[in-house]
């Protein structure tokens, strides 16, 4: 055999070669492609699932400030929770806004990157303002229950040190509860994002 054939033999074999690494990245940027953009909309999905119950305590806290007879320090927790709503609405709707954003790129590293970005933001500002309501919602929750046990039970001691005592005990409860929430909705799902967007910046 020549040596002209060998050489033949040897750029045909390179050709292969790369042909099929070409092949095996188009491959792997698709499954990608794929699983990014299954992650992205279960972000969304779930940020749409966090608004729609946000939402629902409106109408109570409405009903609680308006026209029921409840005591007055009951309505103006229930207007501090509607204002914490509707702040919580408004910045949903905000973030609704860069959905269109996202999709009009077309670059998958370049959208990953700012899909990415985009939701490491929005988990750090809903973690925050999850965490804010956490000591509030037990302390009043501990109003409540004590009250109920004084409904039930006319005589049993309700004094405000047991408000204190049953708000110190749940806080943690309540902060880990959030945490959990926050990991399952958005934190393990942006990880994910993460780890696609490292593997695709080896392929670049």
């Amino acid at each position: 055999m020549e040596l002209d054939d060998f050489k033949n033999i040897w750029q045909t074999s390179q050709q292969q070669e790369i042909y099929q690494q070409n092949v095996d990245n188009e491959s792997v940027m698709l499954m990608i492609k794929q699983k990014s953009k299954a992650i992205s909309d279960k972000l969304r999905r779930n940020l749409d699932i966090d608004m729609v119950v946000s939402s629902l305590f409106v109408p109570p806290l409405l009903y609680v400030i308006l026209w029921s007879k409840v005591a007055n320090y009951h309505k103006f927790v229930a207007c501090f929770f509607l204002i914490y709503t509707i702040i919580g609405l408004v910045y949903y709707v905000k973030v609704v806004k860069l959905y269109k954003e996202i999709d009009l790129k077309n670059d998958l590293l370049t959208t990953l990157k700012f899909t990415v970005n985009q939701f490491e933001k929005q988990v750090k500002v809903l973690t925050i303002y999850n965490y804010i309501s956490v000591v509030p919602v037990m302390f009043y929750g501990a109003v409540v229950g004590l009250e109920l046990i004084k409904y039930f039970q006319p005589n049993a001691t309700t004094e405000f040190w047991m408000i204190v005592f049953s708000t110190i005990i749940m806080t943690p409860v309540g902060y880990y509860y959030m945490k959990y929430i926050i990991n399952v909705f958005y934190g393990n799902h942006l990880q994910k994002l993460k780890e696609h967007l490292a593997e695709l910046e080896e392929k670049e």
